[in-house]
């Protein structure tokens, strides 16, 4: 069974992958800095560097939510009409 980790803001794909024991803490803090020198896409460092599978990745991927757009976000908030 797959657990999404909630925070009161989104859902992140570390977060995710961590619960979910699909990435250790200490793995997924050097891919983040590794992402911050380097850049990239987070998922793709992690399996890169074989810190985590990339079916793994993909599985958590699909339970972090699309941003939105400002607009269409602003408008289900009512503050748009």
């Amino acid at each position: 069974m797959v657990r999404q980790m909630r925070t009161e803001t989104t859902l992140r794909l570390g977060g995710i992958l961590m619960q979910n024991g699909w990435v250790t803490e200490q793995n997924l803090n050097k891919a983040l800095h590794y992402q911050l020198i380097h850049g990239g896409l987070l998922g793709n460092i992690l399996v890169d560097f074989d810190w985590a599978e990339e079916s793994r990745v993909k599985e958590a991927a699909r339970l972090v939510p699309p941003k939105g757009r400002l607009g269409e976000m602003l408008m289900g908030l009512g503050v748009l009409t």
